[in-house]
């Protein structure tokens, strides 16, 4: 009988030191951060805030936001001048990836590292800047990133410090940091697919259902989208508050829409949404789904591209 009691002893303590060590990894794993957690790490060593905010219509408009306030340390990361090279002819989309020599020199400039533990945001949803920031990030081997939950408008709502200091920052040196170019798909891959009529590649379109269809597009000349893909618009990764939906309910979306058989192509109209639906996938605990960064704004630009519309 003792011997049963302690058995049963020692399988509860299995149990919930595994609860608790499974709980600890989906926090530490989680792309996304509270401001609770935020406000209890800010000045600590290592810890690098970005501020992301941008604006489509008003470029500039957010950095003059940014120096009238941020987040205590926050730098400021401007998609168009940052986390984008110029757009040149328009061959590489509406928001070209940086070139690693310039991107590495902002990382350095920010005083980011391999070991920095960043936190990005923007407004609220981070469907402009801060998901582009986080999975930029990532594409550079920083691991340790994650998107502030709920933005600087969940930051105010609780009554959280700002200020308007610009942070003196340590260079760092960035040693052995490069891109991953295995987390990215071009477009001849794509083509080649369509053109063989291939089916190895899942593409998911993260523009608004209109735009998918192609009954309107604001941004191009050309409305519609890639032959074959599916259409999952950002904002249904979020609540009716603008933060992003459970990951269960995420899960189950992502499921419904992707093929564990197929590899997972996100795409939008320039590279940046797509990556919010990246996010939302992490959130959801799905594998990394790649980027076609180029998007619809590269494929429209290539004259004769096939696509589709309805």
């Amino acid at each position: 009988m003792q011997s049963l009691r302690l058995n049963r002893a020692i399988a509860r303590h299995l149990f919930h030191r595994h609860m608790t060590t499974s709980q600890d990894i989906s926090i530490k794993t989680s792309p996304l951060i509270s401001c609770s957690e935020l406000l209890a790490q800010l000045g600590h060593a290592g810890l690098v805030i970005i501020d992301c905010r941008f604006d489509l219509a008003e470029p500039q408009a957010n950095i003059a936001e940014y120096q009238k306030n941020h987040i205590p340390g926050a730098r400021y990361a401007h998609l168009d001048l940052d986390l984008s090279a110029p757009i040149g002819d328009g061959k590489l989309g509406r928001h070209p990836l940086p070139a690693p020599k310039q991107f590495i020199e902002k990382l350095q400039s920010w005083g980011i590292d391999q070991y920095s533990s960043v936190v990005v945001y923007d407004h609220s949803s981070c469907a402009m800047a801060a998901a582009r920031a986080w999975w930029l990030l990532k594409h550079y081997g920083i691991d340790n990133v994650r998107v502030l939950e709920g933005g600087l408008k969940q930051w105010q709502a609780c009554n959280y410090p700002l200020d308007n200091k610009i942070p003196t920052i340590i260079r760092s040196n960035c040693a052995g940091v490069s891109p991953d170019d295995t987390m990215l798909v071009e477009m001849p891959q794509i083509l080649q697919q369509i053109e063989n009529q291939q089916n190895e590649l899942l593409l998911v379109d993260a523009r608004t259902a209109e735009r998918y269809r192609g009954e309107v597009e604001p941004l191009g000349p050309i409305a519609g989208h890639i032959p074959g893909a599916k259409n999952r618009p950002f904002p249904d990764n979020l609540d009716q508050d603008g933060l992003f939906k459970t990951a269960e309910d995420l899960s189950t979306a992502f499921n419904q829409l992707l093929d564990s058989e197929k590899t997972a192509v996100f795409y939008c109209g320039s590279g940046v949404t797509a990556c919010h639906n990246i996010l939302a996938s992490q959130i959801a605990g799905l594998p990394m789904p790649k980027l076609y960064n180029g998007s619809w704004s590269q494929w429209t630009k290539i004259e004769n591209t096939p696509i589709e519309t309805s």
